[in-house]
């Protein structure tokens, strides 16, 4: 019988405090003139980052693979066969809930993207890492009671950046404080690395990859590659879509693809799948997460 002690036992199992997270941040088509730049972010809590980080270790080894992992590396058969076991190994950790998956798809063709931005591309990055992170990551350590460390893919500053990550990690605290009534500092760190010294930055690159792939409708090229065209495709299937443009179900935390709305923007309407997490929140959460 299910008693009120078990249902207060298996409260305290999901709301254990943990040692921490961390979130390895990176972007797609951001420059030129792409029309939907993808901003994509594994999350891990240092409880399991060494176990992650030895299964991407131990898969390198027996795959043979030791140079950086991008989705502009995906050519040839041999090669996507080995990018499909990558995937396989990062499904298999976010089923173990040893990891998630979160990205967002913009639209700069929507006149309000140059006014948030105030037509400078560098402040617009920055904003919308700010709202990103907010609304889809901070509410992991507060709910466990720790920190949260940012790491963010290296990138070329303009000489007169000074130092944007601290002012975001600053942002962000404030933010918190402001809009989740935290009563204390959530986010240690803010900066960059370069890729090649984080799989697991490698790994967001593959994901957001795709994700792009699709969405800048790359798939459809007469003289598409056929190794990515695969590749989108099989992330696709292992999320259980028809493709990656779609959102995933707002419930969903394993893997999630949002879309970024302006205010009076229709939305995508849902429909509960099998790939959904079976576990859904008490009220369905408000997926505006652009300015009011």
């Amino acid at each position: 019988m299910d008693t009120a002690p078990g249902k207060i036992r298996r409260m305290a199992v999901a709301l254990r405090p943990l040692k921490g997270f961390r979130v390895y941040c990176d972007e797609s088509n951001t420059h030129g003139g792409q029309p939907h730049p993808v901003y994509g972010a594994i999350l891990v809590s240092l409880d399991d980052i060494l176990t992650v980080q030895r299964e991407l270790r131990d898969w390198r080894h027996r795959e043979g693979i030791h140079r950086e992992l991008k989705w502009e590396k995906v050519r040839g058969g041999l090669m996507l066969a080995k990018y499909k076991s990558l995937v396989d190994l990062l499904f298999a950790l976010l089923r173990q809930r040893r990891l998630q998956f979160k990205a967002i798809i913009l639209d700069k063709r929507a006149p309000e993207y140059r006014t948030f931005s105030k037509g400078n591309n560098e402040i617009g990055f920055y904003k919308f890492y700010y709202h990103w992170l907010l609304r889809y990551f901070v509410k992991f350590p507060l709910k466990h009671r720790c920190t949260l460390r940012v790491i963010i893919d290296e990138r070329n500053l303009p000489a007169d950046a000074g130092d944007p990550y601290t002012k975001l990690k600053f942002a962000l605290n404030n933010g918190i404080r402001k809009e989740l009534g935290a009563k204390r500092d959530v986010v240690t760190e803010v900066h960059s690395i370069g890729s090649e010294n984080a799989d697991l930055l490698q790994a967001a690159d593959v994901l957001m990859g795709a994700i792009g792939y699709h969405n800048q409708d790359c798939h459809l090229h007469a003289d598409a590659n056929k190794q990515k065209v695969e590749l989108a495709k099989y992330i696709a299937f292992k999320v259980g879509q028809r493709h990656l443009k779609l959102e995933t179900h707002p419930h969903r935390e394993d893997f999630k693809i949002v879309r970024w709305y302006w205010p009076g923007q229709p939305r995508q309407r849902y429909r509960r799948r099998a790939a959904d997490n079976p576990r859904p929140a008490h009220r369905r959460p408000s997926e505006n997460i652009g300015p009011t």
